[in-house]
């Protein structure tokens, strides 16, 4: 063989096995994960995950619509983790719960950061090494949905007459509520829808994932959690006493107005209460748990 045959025949191998290790390497490590389930229900995955990826990687399957999250504030999410050896739900990690988190590494670990500006209604994938010390083969696979933390229901009707207290309502920057008080009495309870959600029911005793501002009949506001934009926990059966009767038979998603009177309200004078009802975090037993989108 000439000496100018044996260099391209070197170089034709060379580059025939650069290629085959550019194959090799990208399939090593892929994991191809599939969801089954729509936005906010119960979910399984069809995974073929021959190796763990070596560092967390995300997939983004639905993009949101919603406010962008922000490092440090709280998500409402429900976060379901596989093993992605045989695709099973890791139970020790009580997956598939929705709940309330602080995103941060404190509330969510490693994917804390991978969430911020990701927009309230998506759906994604996070596949993340190491579930079993030592095992190459063995990665978590976590879907996460992302509710929003503002009502998201149709606009309800204005009552017809409105009730005795009955504020004007409507929408301030940000998405919270803004009143202008009637300066009226409250005389008894009363609930008005302002938005009207699609999702479960709410019975008595359940704790719901809630954005609410509570005012007097001046107006003036008395507790807020939209100052900070944190959606909180509430206790039907620690609540005030109009308001844990006011949110049973309302549904999730909805926004509404609690007329309080004082005598509901432990006591401190009237009160009005404009509630987003963002989920059921727990409840009685089989009444499945839900959020809406």
């Amino acid at each position: 063989m000439s000496r100018a045959r044996a260099v391209r025949a070197a170089a034709a191998a060379s580059l025939a096995l650069a290629a085959l290790t550019a194959c090799d390497h990208s399939a090593k490590g892929e994991c191809k994960v599939g969801v089954n389930g729509a936005f906010g229900s119960a979910v399984t995955v069809d995974v073929d995950c021959p190796s763990a990826p070596r560092n967390v990687v995300k997939d983004v399957l639905i993009k949101g619509k919603g406010n962008a999250i922000d490092k440090g504030q709280t998500a409402l999410l429900r976060a379901t983790s596989f093993d992605s050896r045989s695709g099973k739900i890791v139970s020790a990690y009580n997956s598939g719960n929705l709940r309330l988190a602080e995103v941060s590494k404190k509330g969510l670990g490693d994917i804390a950061d991978d969430l911020v500006g990701v927009k309230e209604g998506s759906r994604l994938v996070f596949k993340r090494p190491g579930l079993v010390d030592g095992n190459r083969q063995s990665a978590e696979v976590i879907v996460v949905d992302v509710f929003s933390t503002i009502a998201q229901g149709k606009k309800a009707p204005a009552p017809n007459p409105a009730p005795s207290g009955m504020p004007s309502l409507s929408v301030a920057d940000g998405g919270g509520p803004a009143i202008k008080a009637s300066g009226q009495p409250i005389p008894e309870l009363a609930v008005v829808p302002f938005v009207e959600g699609s999702g479960d029911q709410v019975s008595k005793g359940d704790t719901l994932a809630v954005q609410y501002a509570i005012y007097d009949t001046k107006g003036q506001i008395v507790d807020t959690t939209w100052n900070g934009g944190k959606p909180v926990k509430l206790k039907l059966d620690k609540a005030m006493r109009g308001l844990a009767e006011g949110l049973v038979d309302q549904k999730v998603g909805s926004r509404v107005v609690v007329l309080i009177p004082a005598s509901f309200a432990q006591g401190e004078g009237d009160r009005i209460v404009v509630v987003d009802i963002l989920g059921i975090l727990s409840s009685s037993p089989g009444k499945e748990k839900t959020a809406a989108p």
